[in-house]
């Protein structure tokens, strides 16, 4: 009888833009007064922003990303105008990283924020090498946890021939 042992590598992949509804978060940021409050605002990936002002009538906002009108970038992920019509406006963020704000109406009154995304690697539990006889099914589940709670899928690489990976167990 032949025995083979071989270790699998199995690697933790993150859903991009598939979290769980438990997962995502709400992050409100007010404009009022001629400033974001807070000025400053940590977040995961996955959450949303949701900027809302008091404004009324023609006084306008604008929750603009970008450090100001002369950052190339201004405005690619979101440029939400904001006034008595429009006194709410969201953003789900996609990517980890600093994501400087500022108001187009009110830039030369620095009227800036800053929000610092996270996204925290998975923790992947270790799997053992595994030892069978030949021709007998091989069954490894593997275990992890994300501090962000995103949903954890799994592959695998070099695999022995007829092996297979499900990216939910």
């Amino acid at each position: 009888m032949k025995m083979f042992s071989r270790a699998l590598a199995l690697s933790a992949v993150l859903a991009a833009c598939a979290l769980p509804s438990f997962a995502a978060v709400r992050v409100n940021i007010t404009l009022s007064n001629f400033k974001f409050t807070p000025l400053t605002a940590t977040c995961n990936v996955g959450d949303t922003l949701r900027f809302v002002t008091a404004a009324t009538g023609v006084q306008a906002h604008t929750a603009t990303n970008g450090t100001g009108a002369a950052d190339p970038n201004a405005g690619v992920l979101f440029d939400i105008p904001m006034n008595g019509n429009n006194v709410v406006g969201t953003y789900i963020v996609a990517t980890p990283g600093t994501l400087p704000v500022f108001c187009r109406t009110h830039e030369a009154g620095n009227m800036k924020m800053t929000v610092t995304v996270t996204n925290h690697p998975p923790v992947v539990s270790s799997i053992t090498n595994q030892t069978v006889n030949e021709n007998v099914l091989l069954t490894v589940t593997p275990s992890g946890t994300d501090s962000d709670g995103d949903v954890l899928t799994w592959s695998g690489s070099s695999l022995p021939s007829g092996s297979s990976v499900s990216a939910t167990t």
